[in-house]
């Protein structure tokens, strides 16, 4: 225990020299080792009243050591990191799981949306990220832009937008994208200029099986349902049957 104690703190130490501050992200390894989870854990004992006074004075003696942000501190750090990323890659479209030099970034964007819709974040914060180009607050939205250049890119490439389901493009999951943009249309949520942008693309289609169908019996399928609403049609059974004549005794024949 105390052997692994001391492996933190050196590690902390040589993290704090490396980078002007004993703060690692919770997620932050080096080497292998967990630092981060380290770092945390040492301060759910200290606040838990469980950590030893020799412990204590060691971390505070690291430089940039803290017990806890403040959620300001937080904030700051967050839209300081979207803010990078921006500049990076010219937009704010993150993925949940996106980490921006050891920050979770994702992560962060997606409870400030949460804020937003739960009205809990301040009115200066929501013009802050609303400043930034490109910002939107639906993940839904933020989706499009990053998708639909990946899918262009795709068919400039292999001259169609017929995108197997499981396809990647420059590591983008654009099968998924392009599956949740099919998904919308059915729901009927997709604007008619997203639905124009698409049927502009060579080769995209609405129905997968539909298309399909097409192709191995050069048919016509049946015709598709208006996006939004769904019919059933009635059942039939495979096999008919003829009833059975009643003899006037109440008996089959």
């Amino acid at each position: 225990m105390q052997a692994r104690w001391q492996e933190g703190l050196t590690r902390l130490r040589a993290y704090a020299q490396a980078h002007g501050a004993g703060n690692p992200h919770t997620r932050a390894v080096v080497d292998g080792f967990r630092l981060g989870r380290w770092a945390a854990v040492q301060r759910e004992r200290y606040w838990a009243n469980r950590l030893p006074p020799d412990h204590i004075t060691a971390l505070q003696a690291v430089p940039g050591w803290d017990w806890g942000r403040t959620n300001a501190d937080r904030w700051t750090e967050g839209l300081t990191h979207l803010r990078s990323y921006l500049d990076e890659h010219g937009t704010t479209a993150v993925d949940t799981r996106t980490v921006q030099e050891g920050f979770e970034l994702g992560a962060w964007v997606a409870r400030r949306r949460s804020n937003y819709h739960q009205g809990t974040l301040s009115p200066t914060r929501v013009a802050a990220l609303e400043a930034l180009p490109g910002w939107v607050w639906t993940r839904t939205e933020d989706q499009w832009p990053p998708g639909l250049k990946a899918l262009r890119s795709y068919v400039t490439k292999h001259g169609t937008a017929a995108v197997p389901a499981d396809a990647t493009h420059r590591r983008y999951p654009l099968g998924r994208w392009v599956a949740a943009r099919r998904a919308q249309y059915q729901r009927g949520t997709l604007s008619p200029e997203q639905i124009a942008t698409l049927q502009a693309l060579p080769g995209w289609v609405w129905d997968v099986k539909a298309s399909r169908w097409d192709r191995v019996c050069g048919c016509s399928p049946p015709t598709p349902t208006a996006p939004g609403r769904r019919t059933r049609t009635p059942s039939t059974s495979r096999t008919s049957k003829t009833p059975r004549a009643t003899s006037p005794w109440g008996h089959g024949p």
